[in-house]
């Protein structure tokens, strides 16, 4: 569907109404029933809501607005969530957002800036986040239809935020290093010091952090941001002439609320045990931030094996919400033939199987077992601190 199409049809008041009493409805269900029986292009406008069902998680005020996208820019923006926590973090007259996309950035930013400069190279996706920016009243973004390495920097900016993209024109995977994005950060970060003293860069949360320290200058901070426990991005935060160490800042945001964990100074040491009533295992934005064993001593954790991520509490008062805990049922002295004697006699139909640093993956372990995947409680598969195999059967705890 053109630009000038999709537009003109959110503009239609038949259109309008015809999204308000059926956009909940199943989009097939509706090309079907009512080709004949409207004056619009139904195949566009069940098409357009087919996207809006499949976003209304990731962008729900963009599909409350009616918004303008289609599947490629959808794919590539941020989230609403993500794109307001790293709002939250500035606040100031102007900034640029050197690749716009959707324009969710940008519209979160504009709640906090005076003025937004927003660049956006693809034509269609420029007019579409213009069209989206009315239609959200974000009226103090300025939108320029140039892509950053061609534009021309003339003033300065409190903040400059970039979102190279992770698959250039021709690459048909996702990019691992720095220098495979475009543009390179690692060569164009010196082009914007001039112009900022801050720049805030966001990447794939499959780069290896201490590669981006050793790639980029003068990192600050980096937070990893996870929603609801799964990891969406890295956001690098660069200070003109920043010389100390970087800050790494584990993020989590749910539906109530945000949690940072950052690496906190602790006098508890490494206590090492087989054993606990309740097994931890902490977020996925605390594992990938490398800041598991400081959270496990913070909180006075015994450590299943040095390297592991499977940590032991015997007080449930102790637990911390930056993570998942289970209250274990039972321990095994660990054989293949226990636990499958232990699944008959429990009466086991279905379980979840999770495993860190096991000699077998989940797979392997399913079909040695012989049990479907299913059910509430979990059988959790690691080493300890001795390189023997460990096996708890455990039932998960609501931290909230």
């Amino acid at each position: 569907m053109q630009r000038n199409e999709l537009i003109a049809l959110l503009e239609d008041e038949i259109v309008q109404e015809f999204i308000s009493l059926h956009g909940s409805e199943n989009p097939e269900f509706l090309a079907l029933n009512y080709r004949q029986r409207v004056d619009f292009d139904i195949s566009k406008v069940t098409q357009l809501l087919q996207l809006y069902k499949k976003a209304q998680h990731k962008l729900p005020l963009w599909i409350l607005k009616r918004c303008a996208m289609n599947a490629k820019n959808y794919e590539q923006c941020s989230s609403e969530e993500t794109a307001r926590f790293k709002a939250s973090l500035f606040a100031g007259k102007k900034m640029l957002d050197m690749t716009c996309g959707l324009g969710v950035d940008s519209y979160f930013f504009s709640r906090r800036f005076e003025q937004v400069v927003s660049l956006e190279a693809h034509t269609e996706t420029f007019e579409y986040a213009k069209y989206n920016a009315n239609k959200l009243g974000a009226s103090n973004i300025e939108f320029v239809n140039e892509n950053c390495e061609n534009y021309e920097l003339s003033e300065t900016y409190d903040l400059i935020y970039i979102d190279p993209d992770r698959r250039p024109e021709g690459m048909q995977k996702r990019e691992y290093s720095l220098q495979d994005y475009s543009p390179d950060m690692t060569i164009f970060q010196d082009t914007l010091w001039p112009f900022s003293e801050i720049l805030l860069i966001k990447v794939s949360p499959m780069l290896d952090i201490s590669m981006i320290l050793n790639q980029l200058k003068w990192v600050k901070t980096i937070y990893v941001v996870a929603v609801k426990n799964e990891v969406k991005e890295l956001l690098i935060c660069a200070k003109n002439n920043f010389l100390g160490d970087a800050e790494i800042i584990a993020v989590d945001i749910q539906k109530e609320q945000t949690s940072m964990y950052s690496k906190t100074a602790s006098t508890s040491k490494m206590k090492y045990s087989d054993a606990g009533k309740y097994l931890i295992e902490p977020s996925k934005a605390i594992i990938k931030s490398g800041l598991a064993a400081n959270f496990a001593m913070h909180h006075s954790f015994g450590f299943l094996a040095q390297n592991g991520l499977y940590f032991f509490s015997d007080s449930f008062d102790s637990i911390p919400g930056q993570c998942r805990a289970f209250e274990i049922l039972h321990t095994f002295v660990f054989s293949w033939k226990e636990i499958k004697s232990f699944i008959k006699k429990e009466k086991i139909k279905a379980l979840n199987i999770a495993q860190r640093h096991f000699f077998e993956d989940v797979a392997s372990i399913r079909k040695r077992l012989q049990i479907p995947e299913g059910g509430k409680n979990f059988l959790f598969f690691s080493k300890n601190q001795a390189e023997n195999p460990v096996c708890y059967y455990a039932k998960p705890i609501d931290l909230e």
